[in-house]
């Protein structure tokens, strides 16, 4: 018996040792899980400092460049910069400046395709970016461009991350419109809202519909969310609501609908 006892002792502290010596490496793990750890949130908050510092210098980079979308193919006849050069006045009709718009290069994004599809995207870089601005302003006015009867649109040229960013806020600009509140977008990604001459700031897209619904209120307007196709919004003003109001017709198209009563229209764009 005592004999047993004995051996059972001397395989228990045969063990006992390699459990304290487990216990001291995995002690000696989770010291090091936890400094690995710090560094690692540390090497992350770097990391998107870093990622904020590239888009924004990618997004400044292309400060200077505009993007021509929807103008025919071959419409440049292999020279891009000399028919920009000649083309963009004259569409525009831009005032005579002290030195002539100077385009460093200018070339159509992507692989020719065939004949059907819708032309390339066409994109210019300015030299100076005073000239950028002016033909930006133009474009802006004339609203309405035209290359042998096909529309033209001219646009900034936005990093990806940038143009990401921006659409979150396509919601709220929507309903902006609708209030007729006038707004526009800051780089990289921030909404400046203007409201009875006073600008205001925002960062994301919730911050601006907290913004919209206290505007709502003190107009004594309301957002009317139903959904169907797409979405529906509507600029239903206060007298809307009153039980009183009579219907004459309903005009509809593919996009909108107008909804005419006795004293007021409520217009009710599709979106999507």
């Amino acid at each position: 018996m005592l004999t047993a006892i004995e051996g059972m002792r001397k395989e228990i502290r045969a063990c006992s040792e390699p459990m304290a010596e487990a216990e001291v490496r995995i002690s000696s793990t989770e010291d090091d899980v936890i400094s690995l750890q710090d560094k690692v949130n540390t090497l992350e908050v770097k990391n998107t400092k870093l990622e904020d510092k590239v888009e924004d210098l990618e997004a400044r980079s292309r400060l200077s460049n505009l993007r021509v979308v929807n103008l025919p193919e071959d419409a440049e006849r292999g020279d891009a910069c000399a028919f920009l050069d000649k083309w963009i006045p004259d569409v525009l009709v831009l005032a005579p400046l002290n030195s002539k718009c100077i385009l460093e290069r200018a070339h159509r994004i992507g692989q020719r395709r065939d004949a059907n599809a819708p032309p390339r995207t066409l994109i210019m870089q300015f030299l100076n970016y005073k000239d950028r601005m002016v033909v930006t302003k133009a474009a802006r006015a004339k609203q309405q461009i035209l290359f042998k009867d096909q529309q033209v649109r001219f646009y900034p040229d936005l990093a990806a991350g940038v143009h990401k960013r921006q659409k979150m806020f396509d919601n709220v600009r929507q309903k902006l419109r609708i209030l007729g509140i006038r707004y526009g977008m800051l780089l990289p990604a921030r909404l400046l809202v203007t409201y009875k001459d006073k600008s205001h700031t925002f960062e994301n897209p919730s911050a601006v519909e907290n913004f919209i619904e206290r505007i709502a209120r003190e107009e004594g307007r309301n957002l009317w969310l139903r959904p169907a196709k797409g979405l529906i919004w509507a600029n239903c003003v206060q007298e809307i609501i009153s039980p009183s109001f009579t219907w004459l017709h309903v005009l509809l198209s593919p996009r909108r609908a107008a909804f005419r009563t006795l004293n007021v229209t409520v217009e009710l764009a599709l979106i999507g």
